[in-house]
C-alpha cells in the first residue's frame, strides 16, 4: 500500500489528491507506453464507482479507487499491472 500510495502522489502533479484523466493517462504511458482512450477511462472510472462510489470525484480517481483499482487488478489475477 505504502508503493502504491507513493506512486499515487508522485502522479498527483497538481496536488489536488485526486488523478485526472490526463494525470492517468500520463501514468498509462509511464507504465504501458500506450496512452488510455477517453473511453478507457471512463470505464475504469465506472468500474471503481459502482464498487467504491467516493472514490471517483468529478476531478477523477481518489487515492482509495487508485488502491481499489490495483487491489482489483491482484484479485483478477493480473499482478504484473501493478508491478
Amino acid at each position: 500500500v505504502a508503493a502504491l500510495t507513493r506512486i499515487f502522489r508522485l502522479c498527483d502533479t497538481d496536488g489536488d489528491e485526486v488523478l485526472s484523466d490526463q494525470e492517468l493517462n500520463r501514468f498509462q504511458m509511464a507504465c504501458f507506453n500506450t496512452p488510455l482512450q477517453p473511453q478507457e477511462i471512463q470505464g475504469v472510472k465506472k468500474v471503481v464507482s459502482e464498487k467504491l462510489p467516493s472514490a471517483v470525484t468529478e476531478k477523477g480517481l481518489t487515492l482509495s479507487g487508485f488502491l481499489f483499482l490495483h487491489a482489483l487488478f491482484i484479485e483478477r489475477g493480473r499482478i504484473e499491472t501493478t508491478w
